[in-house]
């Protein structure tokens, strides 16, 4: 009868075992066309929004390439101060040559922790399919810690087991539309800190199904002085 069971998706998370973190890397560069902004707030926000978009979309392609097999964890941790998104450095675009543009540079990191407070799951797929593609709308649970504040980013995997363990294969992204929270994020009670929310599917290396796992991604994006990156390509490119 235990051989019969149903696995649930607590079953993918090991309370005995650290996670280990999936991180990688990326640098970029925004550009921010005159006629899109209105004001120096509005133009730091176009590009903070940009920035976190074009970070998603570089770092996870790395991590969707390899395609790994994570291990799932809910092994008791420090509950520290989640930022989802995190920006260090100064918004200071400089002109383009074709003066049109603001263009900003930027380095970032990504991080998805395969632990079950940053986890989810799939529960709905857009007008009941039964597979989902790139550009089709999902429902998610989301188990524990979720963004207070929009946009908010996502990895999906599907379960695997692989030599009797149970792993996670992560093969998809995407980006929260919109959260309708039960409880606060930060409430005290771990078990009501849940929300439903509303996603749609960036990339996928196959089909999406009802029931894959999602984990929150975590972003630490800092804006470049762009004067002086510039500089010192143009000092590097002298050399040659």
């Amino acid at each position: 009868m235990v051989s019969c069971k149903k696995l649930e998706p607590e079953d993918y998370f090991y309370p005995q075992d650290p996670y280990m973190n999936v991180v990688k890397t990326a640098n970029f560069n925004v550009r921010v066309s005159r006629d899109e902004m209105e004001s120096i707030s509005e133009t730091e926000k176009i590009f903070k929004n940009r920035a976190a978009e074009n970070c998603f979309t570089l770092a996870s392609r790395q991590i969707l390439k390899l395609q790994p097999l994570i291990k799932g964890s809910s092994y008791p941790v420090p509950d520290p101060d989640i930022e989802f998104i995190g920006f260090k450095g100064h918004i200071n675009p400089v002109k383009s040559h074709s003066c049109q543009e603001l263009v900003q540079d930027f380095h970032c990191s990504l991080k998805v922790s395969p632990h079950f407070n940053f986890a989810g799951q799939i529960v709905g797929l857009e007008w009941e399919r039964t597979i989902a593609a790139r550009g089709n709308r999902i429902v998610l649970n989301v188990f524990g810690e979720y963004p207070a504040e929009l946009p908010a980013y996502f990895v999906i995997g599907r379960r695997s087991s692989e030599h009797g363990v149970n792993l996670i294969s992560i093969f998809g992204s995407g980006r929260i539309t919109r959260i309708l929270s039960k409880s606060s994020p930060h409430s005290d009670d771990r078990e009501s800190a849940t929300a439903l929310a509303f996603g749609i599917i960036l990339e996928a290396n196959h089909e999406v199904e009802r029931n894959d796992l999602i984990f929150m991604t975590m972003m630490d994006v800092m804006a470049l002085d762009t004067q002086k990156v510039t500089k010192t390509m143009s000092a590097f490119a002298a050399q040659y």
